[in-house]
């Protein structure tokens, strides 16, 4: 019989392998969060479970001090018809735009933007339409997502790529009382400051863990299944969230390798991706750039997600 187990600790990393370093992290399980086991491990003190989070089933190991024993789960009630909120975008009035709802903003269309990617075309014109938002939107070149006066904008580059792959992620999100009128049926109007609000980094990661099943993404488990889905003209973002909110996080597209220009391509040790490839905004903006930032131990959960 499987052993059930509930997560005790605040958070508890779940990895690859029974060694605490960054490159063996998964995923992040918060407090409450029900494991199976289906294994042992070689290193004391750590078993082998099975998480799910979201629609996505993580495999991997977890130090058993951060674990209480619990019964197995029984079978949910059917669950009542759920609300999913309406995707929303700020289009403030003609003549009413400020600076701050500029940034808050959906892009509006100009000439020479390319067209949005389809997800129902062939991979090589998905992979195409990739690029060719990545070249457009330009990052080096600053536009609305150059660093400044101690502020930057993953969250912003992030939206606008999206935008251009033709799938949904939030820069202004429904506030809660709004969440609860749609929850009753209602139509909250779109209001800057009293219905929906500004979503940075950090608050992302919340809405795609919450959410992003909703609006057509997927959870991966591995940077390696990341770059494989970007590399078949998938949007994929990489999401990190800070372990002190009062900072920022970061958001990364994952750029597609097969048309990249020369030189640029994800980093693989053993035949696995390391360091797929991103397209970003930020401290530093740049088009192409194998990285793994979210490993660093300033995030506390990270994910990775593609939408077809």
């Amino acid at each position: 019989m499987a052993s059930w187990f509930q997560v005790t600790a605040t958070g508890l990393n779940l990895r690859s392998q029974p060694v605490v370093k960054p490159s063996t992290r998964l995923a992040t399980l918060n407090q409450g969060q029900l494991v199976r086991q289906v294994g042992g491990s070689t290193v004391p003190g750590w078993i082998e479970v099975e998480a799910q989070l979201g629609a996505t089933l993580f495999r991997g190991f977890v130090s058993a001090q951060h674990l209480a024993a619990a019964q197995a789960p029984s079978a949910p009630p059917p669950a009542p018809a759920s609300v999913v909120p309406p995707a929303v975008h700020l289009i403030p009035p003609r003549g009413v735009r400020t600076a701050k709802t500029a940034m808050a903003s959906a892009l509006a269309p100009v000439a020479g933007m390319p067209a949005v990617r389809r997800p129902t075309d062939s991979a090589a014109n998905k992979i195409a339409a990739l690029h060719a938002a990545i070249a457009w939107l330009d990052s080096p070149t600053g536009g609305r997502w150059a660093p400044g006066a101690g502020k930057t904008y993953c969250n912003i580059y992030a939206y606008d790529y999206a935008n251009l792959a033709g799938v949904y992620l939030p820069r202004v999100w429904w506030m809660d009382k709004a969440l609860m009128a749609i929850a009753k049926g209602e139509t909250p109007s779109v209001s800057y400051g009293e219905t929906v609000r500004e979503m940075n980094a950090n608050s992302l990661f919340d809405w795609l863990a919450h959410w992003s099943d909703d609006y057509g993404w997927r959870r991966l488990t591995t940077p390696d299944e990341a770059q494989a889905a970007a590399n078949l003209g998938e949007a994929v973002i990489i999401c990190a969230k800070r372990k002190d909110l009062a900072r920022s996080g970061h958001i990364t597209a994952v750029a597609p390798e097969p048309g990249a220009p020369s030189g640029f391509s994800a980093v693989r040790e053993g035949g696995k991706v390391t360091k797929p490839l991103l397209s970003q905004a930020g401290d530093t903006n740049f088009r192409y750039r194998a990285g793994n930032f979210y490993r660093g131990n300033q995030f506390q959960a990270f994910g990775f997600w593609a939408h077809a």
